[in-house]
């Protein structure tokens, strides 16, 4: 039947899809939504709290690389951030920022820039590193303050497959990864082959994105 011919997506899947980019019309909007999505390892392998870093000074954090750049530096978009999305089997790393409709394109180009930086081009730094472990750690007692954190966490674990105890040593797992860690979680990113979604004003921002020249553009309608 169907469900027996249904398999999962993989990495595999996705690379040889290569980079796209998707631009869904949304004329008159005051700002452009970019997200840009990859395939990574299920939750709990052994190099999840090296992803975790990784994704803490990509985008998970305020001073992460995405924000500092499109929101301090550049004054683009009120804020930038990544994230995983949580499902079973290999899962979303996800980017994202609602940017200026006027500056859509160079927007993009820096978020390119900056995951094509995490997966190796500008691997982490000692400081960015040591910022990343210290803020993920010292904030994981308030993750439990309830008896509603709790469960959340018991579901967690049970949703995912996580062996017991898999919080308890979740801290310590952090605090040793190391600079080497973290570059080899970058290398299982594939920037040419993030699918990236614009949704703004086709009319105003479509002739600079696909001057880019990242990927074809393909107009979706909505």
């Amino acid at each position: 039947g169907y469900a027996a011919r249904v398999r999962a997506v993989t990495a595999e899947d996705v690379a040889a899809a290569g980079r796209r980019v998707l631009l869904l019309d949304r004329p008159g909007a005051p700002q452009s939504v970019l997200v840009g999505a990859e395939l990574v390892p299920p939750r709990g392998g052994p190099e999840e709290a090296a992803l975790d870093v990784l994704n803490t000074v990509l985008g998970g954090s305020f001073v992460s690389r995405l924000n500092m750049n499109l929101r301090e530096d550049k004054g683009w978009s009120y804020g930038a951030r990544s994230h995983f999305r949580d499902v079973r089997g290999p899962r979303a790393l996800m980017a994202m920022a609602s940017v200026q409709t006027d500056r859509t394109a160079e927007s993009l180009a820096e978020m390119v820039k900056e995951i094509e930086g995490i997966a190796g081009a500008r691997p982490v730094t000692a400081e960015e590193l040591e910022r990343a472990k210290s803020g993920m750690t010292l904030t994981l007692p308030g993750r439990w303050e309830s008896t509603r954190n709790l469960s959340e966490s018991l579901r967690e674990m049970v949703n995912f497959g996580l062996p017991e105890g898999w919080f308890d040593g979740y801290a310590a797992r952090v605090r040793a990864v190391t600079a080497e860690d973290v570059a080899a979680a970058g290398r299982l990113l594939r920037p040419g082959s993030v699918v990236w979604v614009v949704i703004g004003d086709r009319a105003k921002v479509e002739e600079k994105v696909r001057a880019l020249g990242i990927a074809e553009v393909e107009v979706m309608e909505p």
